[in-house]
């Protein structure tokens, strides 16, 4: 079964949000990479397919009683950004849980050799 973002798209489409490429290229604007728009995507348009995501205009009123229009498509793009800046966040947390993790190791590897050893990986930067 494929899903076609564009028919997805279609009762969001307007000023605010054109098409689902002018998505992408928003968020490529915004320093998000390629990895982490492909995955909003389908993670949003996917919610989209499942039923379990909709966007409706809304207007709301702040304290002092100025209106304010919030399209659909405004909304959309915005939770878009939202999954991508999530998917971004925990990317970067694995990474550098890992870089710690082997930080870690290579730390307790160089603290196991003897001393001798360290000298000699200090002076021909090879541990054989």
């Amino acid at each position: 079964m494929e899903i076609d973002y564009v028919k997805l798209h279609e009762p969001y489409k307007g000023e605010h949000s054109p098409s689902p490429e002018q998505q992408a290229v928003w968020l490529e604007k915004q320093q998000f990479s390629h990895e982490d728009i492909a995955h909003a995507m389908q993670h949003v348009y996917g919610e989209l397919h499942r039923g379990e995501k909709s966007f409706a205009d809304k207007e709301i009123v702040d304290n002092e009683g100025n209106s304010h229009f919030y399209p659909a498509g405004s909304q959309l793009d915005h939770y878009l950004r939202g999954v991508a800046n999530n998917y971004r966040t925990q990317r970067v947390k694995n990474f550098l849980e890992f870089t710690m993790k082997q930080h870690n190791m290579i730390l307790n590897m160089h603290f196991k050799l003897t001393f001798w050893k360290r000298v000699k990986i200090l002076f021909t930067g090879r541990v054989a």
